[in-house]
């Protein structure tokens, strides 16, 4: 598994400003996330062998006087049956669960597209270990854990069981693996729901340790989430701008108030064209990047 020191959340603009009115994180369940290959066990050959096996080996240890070959003729003319109860089970168990996906990398220019709205949104890092949100809940009908997604191109394959449902949520293909994600898998009763189907974890401030704003984010939107960042309790928070390196595809981050003075050293080089100075022409600090 990797390790990593720090976690991020993109989001859009308006989920953004939703964020910080309630400080609740949505866990997504696995149907409804972008890759329909998410929570997809394969059940092969081998798989369909095993369900007969344990339905014999459950059978005959409930029933131990009971004809051990009469019990598998029957186990083998109902494996499609069995077959069938798994799936009930392997969906039963998977729409339980919830899924909050990170990553450790806060300027990869496909996630800023892809999950912040165009780099018009923003990337939240989250303090992972902050007991608001690192939960660790194993056994019986609560769950909750944090790892590393697995990047490959085989698919889990294996019996239903509620570890091995877990495990296909972190078995990703390799085209996902620039998204360097890493994943919170919570039961949904570890979980608000606050609309119908719509499950939140809720979290402290304290959990949060920068806020990095897309190099589009819209200017009118800015005093909706900096109103928040001034209450004492985000005291702590870091402010900063993502921008774009004029003479490379690459982002950068700069101090949200310094941003503001950078423009108007552009401004005042460049007037009205200002902005587009600020994306192609290379500056001192832009050749310092390099």
């Amino acid at each position: 598994m990797r390790s990593t020191d720090q976690l991020h959340k993109y989001m859009g603009v308006e989920g953004a400003i939703r964020f910080f009115n309630t400080m609740g994180l949505r866990f997504t369940q696995p149907d409804q996330l972008n890759d329909p290959y998410e929570c997809h066990l394969a059940f092969d050959k081998k798989v369909r062998e095993q369900l007969v096996e344990d339905f014999v080996s459950h059978t005959v240890k409930s029933k131990p006087d009971g004809d051990l070959k009469r019990i598998s003729d029957m186990a083998e003319r109902n494996a499609d049956s069995l077959l069938e109860m798994a799936l009930e089970n392997y969906k039963e168990t998977k729409n339980q669960l919830g899924v909050l996906s990170l990553s450790e990398d806060p300027l990869n220019l496909l996630m800023w597209a892809h999950y912040a709205d165009k780099h018009q949104g923003v990337v939240i890092e989250l303090d992972f270990t902050h007991e608001s949100l690192f939960k660790v809940v194993g056994g019986g009908r609560m769950f909750s854990t944090l790892s590393s997604v697995r990047y490959q191109n085989e698919k889990v394959v294996g019996v239903p069981t509620p570890d091995k449902v877990i495990e296909s949520l972190l078995v990703k293909s390799l085209d996902w693996e620039y998204e360097k994600e890493w994943r919170f898998i919570r039961t949904l009763n570890l979980l608000e729901e606050v609309e119908d189907g719509i499950f939140v974890g809720k979290i402290s401030p304290k959990a949060i340790k920068r806020v990095i704003f897309g190099s589009r984010f819209p200017e009118e939107k800015l005093a909706e989430i900096t109103k928040f960042t001034k209450l004492p309790e985000f005291s702590h928070v870091k402010l900063e701008k993502a921008l774009m390196i004029p003479n490379r595809f690459e982002l950068r981050t700069i101090e949200l108030g310094k941003f503001a003075w950078t423009l108007l050293h552009r401004e005042h080089h460049f007037g009205n064209v200002a902005r587009e100075a600020l994306l192609c022409v290379v500056m001192e600090e832009d050749e310092e990047q390099s």
